[in-house]
């Protein structure tokens, strides 16, 4: 196995981890009294949980982590929030939307990671259910999606 190579892709996605759970977190602090509201605390809940299952592997292979990867990302991370303010965007749907599609991003890429991880030579030694991990990240998918759909349709109406 590249233990290199494994070590650098899993410190890229415990990097862009990080920077998925505080979005998710602003995302239901913007459904704060509503229905939704529930559902968002527990993506976020979630994705808190992936993160931590993702540090579980590294510690597992005996992988050191990457905190100035992991720092630029939480920078970046909190330069996104600047620009996907409602004072910028001009609008909270608008905001929403954006904060959605991004989060989105991030857990395509995280479903390719469960699913890239499936090639690892033994990767029972993982310590986890891949399968379980994928289905989860389809659902999280599938749940963004149909609120980011809700949120351009309110962003877009006249």
């Amino acid at each position: 196995m590249k233990r290199d190579a494994l070590r650098i892709y899993l410190g890229d996605h415990l990097a862009g981890a990080g920077a998925g759970v505080e979005i998710a977190r602003r995302i239901a602090d913007s459904y704060k009294g509503t229905a939704e509201e529930p559902a968002f605390r527990q993506l976020a809940a979630d994705i808190e949980a992936d993160r931590q299952t993702l540090i579980e592997i590294r510690e597992r292979l005996d992988m050191a982590r990457a905190p100035l990867k992991e720092a630029v990302a939480w920078v970046g991370e909190k330069v996104a929030q600047i620009k996907l303010s409602d004072a910028v965007t001009g609008d909270a749907h608008m905001t929403r939307l954006l904060e959605l599609e991004t989060l989105e991003t991030g857990i395509s890429g995280k479903l390719g990671l469960w699913r890239a991880l499936e090639v690892v030579p033994s990767p029972e030694r993982l310590g986890v259910d891949l399968e379980l991990l994928e289905r989860r990240a389809k659902e999280q998918r599938r749940f963004v999606e149909q609120h980011r759909i809700e949120e351009a349709r309110a962003a877009f109406a006249a």
